[in-house]
């Protein structure tokens, strides 16, 4: 059918389900294929940075920005899921550039009662307000109804759509700038 076309080859861009249907295709016809990376969740294997990532996490800390203040005014733990159901790529970029208190991703275990316990203790001494981002493949209604149970005021703001990662605008300097200076400076990633 391929030679009927006269054609050379495939450049297949897309995630993992277009990018394993272009690989099948090259394995079983060994028809010449080029694949490009391009998917939100920055979950391709051996790709450091996928075409839609840095706009998806820009997004996503635009979001996060905005939320401070809600916070802050009315003293609460705020939840904020973005995509990442297998990857929690743009949870930790977007959590790190944003400022969030609890990071939770699916690829690293974590005690519901640890993360309770971390955000009462930041109440307890004096931090008024949590940031709680949460990659979607990680269980935010668990961790929202614990929290409440707990005396905290919890709201679950929503989730960061697909839709809303892929579009926005650019603002200088970007989350991903953000992200490494935080890195330069110390932040880093706790299981404590």
């Amino acid at each position: 059918v391929l030679a009927e076309f006269s054609l050379d080859g495939f450049i297949v861009v897309g995630g993992n389900g277009s990018l394993t249907v272009a690989n099948e295709l090259h394995e079983q016809f060994a028809f010449p294929v080029v694949g490009v990376p391009k998917t939100i969740d920055n979950d391709v294997e051996g790709t450091d940075v996928t075409f839609g990532f840095n706009t998806a996490v820009q997004v996503a800390v635009d979001a996060i920005d905005r939320l401070h203040s809600t916070a802050e005014s009315h003293d609460r733990v705020l939840v904020v899921e973005v995509m990442g159901r297998h990857a929690g790529w743009i949870a930790t970029y977007s959590g790190l550039a944003g400022g969030a208190d609890v990071i939770l991703i699916p690829e690293v275990p974590f005690d519901i009662d640890e993360v309770c316990t971390h955000l009462q203790n930041r109440h307890e001494k004096g931090a008024n307000f949590s940031i709680v981002v949460v990659a979607e493949g990680v269980l935010e209604r668990a961790l929202v109804r614990e929290v409440r149970q707990r005396g905290a005021q919890a709201w679950t703001i929503g989730e960061v759509h697909g839709a809303a990662h892929e579009g926005g605008h650019e603002r200088q300097p970007s989350s991903c700038n953000l992200h490494a200076t935080n890195r330069r400076n110390g932040a880093r990633i706790s299981s404590n």
